[in-house]
């Protein structure tokens, strides 16, 4: 990916501050080598990765900063599936946090239905892309 911002400090204050304990939590409390892959995306990127299918939406909440992509590790190897589990670990810390997780799109916690396969993604449910893009005046 060729524009990805990984700087944790672009976030909104009150999403970086839940996104530290998030990673505290993994990290420290259960061993998760877990590494930040995405926070803010510019709306260019979001227009490109809509057009190679790595996304469905227009308008995303990476652009806002309420939004992270991470990474789970495995003896230093990333995991692009969740074979190992720990993805589904790290959903169920970012549910208990408040964070609306990938893995669960439609918030039922039953990651097995089709579709809901975006495990490393988290994001701060309090706000629709509807509200967010008219409180930024945007352009659609």
């Amino acid at each position: 990916m060729p524009n990805v911002i990984k700087d944790l400090d672009l976030l909104r204050p009150e999403f970086h501050a839940r996104v530290d304990l998030f990673l505290r939590v993994l990290t420290s409390i259960l061993g998760i080598d877990v590494r930040v892959h995405e926070t803010l995306r510019l709306h260019a990127q979001q227009l490109a990765d809509v057009a190679s299918g790595a996304s469905k939406n227009r308008i995303g909440k990476h652009e806002f900063g309420l939004a992270i992509d991470i990474g789970c590790y495995l003896d230093g190897v990333y995991q692009a599936d969740d074979r190992s589990g720990l993805y589904l670990k790290c959903g169920f810390v970012g549910m208990a946090i408040g964070f609306r997780w990938g893995g669960n799109w439609d918030r039922d916690r039953n990651i097995a239905e089709p579709g809901e396969s975006d495990f490393g993604h988290f994001e701060d449910p309090s706000h629709t892309i509807d509200e967010l893009v008219a409180a930024e005046g945007m352009r659609v």
